[in-house]
Formats: structure tokens, sequence, C-alpha cells
């Protein structure tokens, strides 16, 4: 995780006095109002050990008590971020251990404590930098959420398990938080966090079935993480749909679910699920509607949420530049949304809330960080002393942006 201390001049909102866009949700009414503000770090950038500063937009949280006011149109404020799993392609791929079943190169870990589910764990060779070493096994999390938990640390959403982990402070795990059986990816009959990349060293080393056949698809996990205002509940809502519920198809995969836990206590306690209905976009290249997949979530004063929908595969890098649908989208909770927890059989290991198919005022300033994904031509790792230059030839900055919004 890393800590940014932002200070920065913002257009003013009265200069933009005209609503570019607006909806609204229940009884609000929600407007964009204009650009606030952008920014950017170069691609090469690094941090006091020497090492790439990359994919920090994969989550960002705002230390609401430290957002201050500077002169007539500035505000100063913290801002944390999170990496994903953060390396290059190449170089993640190479530190797993090769004599793994092809099937398993990621595996359900002995519990850390007695309290903690399985745990989705990597085992790598040598030192992991592909120099000498005795090898080992680490607990893998590809981090996509963050939130800043008010009584003190902070909760991390992660895309393998899918898996909530609490952290203090000082970045000690105390909680480990498994979802119900239905999320769990399952290949064969069995719990399977792979992905379907097959690593450098054996193109042909991919797990089968590539797609998993229950739970999250891959690379779906839980992209969205938000806490309410009075640090009570926690909300995190999975990528895209379920394999058994419409996914991986992309034409199919709108029925994405959004899990509520309890987090007053010590013990963090699963209240609620609720199912969001996630957008669809005309894709040129597609012969059918494409569903937007989500990447964050925030929770509003009003109730409602934000959520990050979006396109995925264009972009600088990629083959087209131009980007289809990227939208800070609103959806409600309230008003008779139905809670499915608990109901039939919808949490049990193949359980389905939708079929196979699919079918089924004030101002403020809204942030948005770009996740580079670790794309550049001078990488560093390892306290500097592990450089790469990604395979694709690009340099992607991280990119900021602010807008304003009234509510």
């Amino acid at each position: 995780m890393m800590k940014l201390t932002l200070a920065v001049p913002f257009l003013a909102a009265g200069a933009l006095a005209a609503v570019v866009n607006q909806t609204t949700c229940g009884d609000t009414t929600y407007q964009y109002t204009g650009l606030a503000g952008y920014g950017f770090i170069p691609s090469n950038a690094t941090d006091k050990h020497g090492d790439t500063i990359g994919g920090i937009g994969s989550s960002i949280a705002i230390d609401q008590s430290s957002w201050r006011k500077l002169g007539k149109d500035g505000y100063a404020g913290t801002l944390y971020t999170i990496p994903d799993r953060g390396c290059p392609r190449s170089f993640r791929l190479k530190s797993l251990n090769p004599q793994h079943p092809p099937q398993t190169p990621i595996s359900p870990a002995t519990p850390h404590t007695q309290a903690s589910p399985p745990l989705p764990v990597a085992t790598y060779t040598g030192n992991g930098f592909g120099g000498p070493g005795k090898g080992g096994r680490r607990i893998s999390v590809d981090a996509e959420g963050l939130a800043l938990d008010p009584k003190g640390g902070f909760w991390v959403s992660d895309e393998y398990g899918p898996y909530v982990y609490k952290f203090s402070a000082s970045g000690r795990m105390e909680h480990a938080i498994q979802p119900p059986q239905a999320f769990l990816p399952r290949r064969n009959g069995s719990i399977s966090f792979n992905s379907n990349t097959p690593p450098l060293y054996n193109a042909n080393e991919i797990p089968v079935p590539e797609d998993t056949e229950s739970g999250r698809a891959n690379n779906q996990g839980f992209e969205g993480l938000t806490i309410s205002a009075d640090g009570k509940t926690l909300y995190t809502l999975i990528q895209s749909a379920l394999d058994q519920e419409g996914g991986p198809s992309k034409s199919s995969r709108a029925t994405a679910r959004l899990i509520a836990y309890d987090i007053s206590t010590s013990k963090p306690k699963y209240i609620h699920e609720w199912v969001v209905i996630l957008p669809k976009f005309d894709d040129p290249a597609k012969s059918k509607p494409v569903v937007a997949a989500q990447s964050e979530i925030h929770q509003l004063p009003s109730g409602d949420f934000l959520v990050l929908a979006r396109d995925s595969g264009r972009g600088h890098g990629q083959t087209e530049s131009q980007s289809l649908y990227r939208h800070a989208d609103v959806f409600s909770i309230k008003g008779g949304a139905s809670d499915v927890k608990g109901k039939k059989d919808y949490d049990s290991a193949k359980g389905a809330v939708a079929s196979s198919k699919g079918d089924g005022g004030d101002e403020y300033i809204l942030f948005s960080m770009s996740d580079n994904d670790f794309i550049t031509q001078d990488g560093h790792m390892n306290f500097g002393k592990f450089r790469y230059s990604d395979e694709s030839g690009f340099d992607l900055d991280t990119q900021i942006l602010a807008f304003h919004l009234k509510i």
C-alpha cells in the first residue's frame, strides 16, 4: 500500500455552471459539472526502495479526516493507494513453481490461524526473482479493493479467492473472510484459484479446463470494496457474474453479487447479499451487446453507490485505443432490493441467482486513478536490482482525474 499527500489546485466549480450529464437514482439526482483536475505519475517512477511505482490505481481511498481546503480553489489531503498482483507478466509467472501440477500452481494453504479459511498460496523457487535461494510458499493476494477502517487499519478485497482481508495499520493480517461457497472457483469439483494464463517457461501448462466451472470467473474477483459512512458495514462487489450465472461470457455476465458484512464488532459477520445488474454497451466487433464489468464501488452519503463500470482491452497499448464505455454509474439497494442471503440454495457451491445464460445539492470531487499494470520499458523490482521491460513495448503513466459532482 502507498500513502500519497495531495496538495492540488482545481478548476473552480463556479466556472462550470453548465451540467455536462446527470442521472437520477431513486429520489436523488446526481450531476456531473466538469473536469476539476488532472495529474499523472510517470511509468518509470520509483519509490524510496528503488522499485517501480506501478499499478497503484488498482484501488484508492481518501482519508476524509485529512481533507482540507487551500485558498479559493485548492485542496489537500491524504490518498492511500494499492497495486494489484503487481509484477510484469514475465517476472510474475516465472516466480511460480514449474514443478506444480498444471491445474494447481496456486493452491489452498493451511490456515495461518485456526479461525482462517484455506488461503491461495503460490510456490516459488530460488529467491523468487530468478536468483539462487531455498524457495518457499507465500499467501497470494491480487489486491483489487481498498477501504480504510475508521477504527484503524484497512480492508483489502482480492481477486484470487475471492476473499476480503483485514490488516492492521502496520500491515499485519487480522482477518481473512471467505465468501459463501457459490463464489469459490472450482474445476473438476475442487477449489482451484488458478487463472488460465500459462507461465512463460511452459506455454502448455494451463489448467484443465481453462475456465472455472462455477464460482468467480478467471480474473473476475472482488473488485469493488467500500465502507458505510458510520463505519459499521463493509460492502464488496464481484467484478461480473459468477460462472454459473452467466460468466465468463462477456455478453451474459451482467448479474454481479454484492455482499455486506457487519464490521462493528471484532468478528466480521455476513449479513446481506444483493444482485447488481451491470450495464451493457455495443461493441462493433461483437454480434451482441457486451457487459461492462466493474472495477470499483463507493458508497455515497445518500446511501447509493457509485460503480466504475467499463470496457476492457481498449486504450493506449491495445489494438483499439478508443474506449467505448467508462462510466461512474449509480445503483441503489434501497426501496425493496431483494436480499438473497439465505434464500433457496443461492449460496451453495453451484448456487445461482440467474441462469448460466445470464438472464436475469452538495458539491463533491470524484477522484479516479488508472491502473497502469506496471507497464513500462524502464521497470525495477527487488529493491531496484531486478530490471524489466514490458513485452508490450509501451510506457503507461498512472493518470489521476478529478471531477466536479453535485448531489
